[in-house]
């Protein structure tokens, strides 16, 4: 299997393009070494990524109001 699909594959909310581009810039090592995206990868094989997403902007609740109905209530 390419590297790029195992990765995929091992993390699907993440594209498979994203681990090729992430694969050619060399923020992914396989058994410690610069790989390729077609790379093929066997069972054992560690594959180590270095990236970090760009922090998310801080997010504020903001308060709104709101009416909650009481359908039943109990004693």
């Amino acid at each position: 299997e390419r590297l790029d699909a195992a990765l995929h594959r091992m993390m699907p909310e993440h594209s498979r393009n994203l681990f090729s581009r992430l694969i050619k810039e060399g923020h992914v090592l396989l058994n410690g070494n610069r790989a390729k995206p077609s790379s093929s990868v066997k069972a054992g094989d560690r594959a180590e990524i270095t990236f970090s997403f760009p922090p998310l902007p801080e997010h504020k609740p903001i308060p709104e109001g709101c009416v909650i109905p009481i359908i039943a209530e109990y004693e």
